[in-house]
């Protein structure tokens, strides 16, 4: 038995369909066929992953077909991200996900033969929102929702949740953290309520402006304490 095809990093950007529409996906391909190819690259799945799954599903032997970039006249990243964003209906959400998650790719693997834009360099970020096409400061508010709540993030990359609705959860949280710092019920390690307590509220104030987590600075907070 052929050991199951995983699909690229890049094609992993992209969230998978849902299960109602796999299942109707899956139904089509077995009542009329495979009409669009599953396109590999290096030995993993470049495009078409559900179609892949969908064909596993209902039994059939699916159709594929090796990317050629001199062929295409593109390079991976712009095939993937061609396909799946002319091809899909993707929230805002989703899209400053995808950015985000595309420019830790770039980070982790830079290309030394990419030609850069002249002018002033920019960070992977940047360059990952404008080839996607969005707001560089919806991702940075979607890496808060990630650095906040990694259940959240996924909802929201799944299209499940807003991304305004991601933050607004967030802020709420942290405005209920400081709002029980401030009337004194979050208790330093002995128990005491005095130095913890003015400490712990100055903590909970300057990650709110800053939109980091509040107990990131409340154990901020105990590391000075207890070097005291």
């Amino acid at each position: 038995m052929p050991k199951p095809l995983r699909p690229h990093p890049l094609a992993a950007l992209f969230p998978d369909l849902p299960p109602d529409e796999l299942r109707h996906l899956a139904r089509d391909i077995k009542e009329h066929g495979q009409l669009e190819p599953i396109i590999l690259y290096q030995g993993l799945i470049l495009d078409g992953r559900n179609r892949y799954r969908a064909c596993q599903m209902v039994g059939v032997k699916p159709w594929m077909e090796e990317f050629d970039p001199k062929a295409a006249e593109r390079t991976p990243e712009e095939f993937v991200l061609s396909r799946n964003l002319r091809r899909r209906q993707l929230s805002a959400g989703q899209k400053a996900a995808i950015a985000l998650d595309w420019s830790e790719q770039i980070e982790l693997n830079p290309d030394p033969e990419k030609i850069r834009p002249l002018g002033r360099p920019k960070g992977p970020l940047a360059e990952a929102a404008k080839y996607i096409g969005i707001n560089e400061q919806r991702v940075f508010e979607v890496r808060q929702v990630r650095e906040a709540s990694l259940n959240l993030y996924r909802q929201v990359k799944a299209g499940q949740r807003s991304l305004n609705s991601a933050l607004a959860e967030i802020d709420s949280a942290r405005n209920a953290q400081a709002r029980e710092v401030r009337s004194g019920k979050s208790k330093g390690p002995s128990g005491s309520r005095s130095a913890w307590g003015v400490l712990a509220y100055t903590f909970a104030r300057i990650g709110a402006v800053v939109n980091l987590k509040v107990e990131d600075y409340c154990r901020s907070g105990k590391t000075v304490l207890a070097s005291l």
